[in-house]
């Protein structure tokens, strides 16, 4: 993920690299047997913003899972907390 405060760019990832130089910051990845994370999308729902997608359940051969994970944010930008098994 990237960002920028204008819609022509440059855009940056979190650490400030241009993401035409290779820059970009990830917000959705594997996460033990939940792999291949992806279509996210995002609901507000009273006040609170949820990130919704689905994923690949690995322990169970690859079962197709959807997941609803709310969006917490550090410094401006986006993040999912550590699942409890994630430390």
């Amino acid at each position: 993920m990237g960002r920028s405060t204008s819609p022509d760019g440059p855009f940056v990832d979190r650490d400030g690299v241009p993401m035409r130089e290779g820059g970009g910051t990830v917000l959705l990845d594997d996460r033990g047997d939940q792999v291949g994370p992806g279509a996210l999308d995002v609901l507000e729902d009273r006040g609170l913003l949820y990130g919704v997608h689905h994923y690949y359940d690995a322990a169970t051969g690859g079962t197709i899972r959807m997941q609803v994970r709310e969006v917490e944010w550090e410094d401006g930008w986006p993040v999912f907390p550590a699942g409890p098994d994630e430390g």
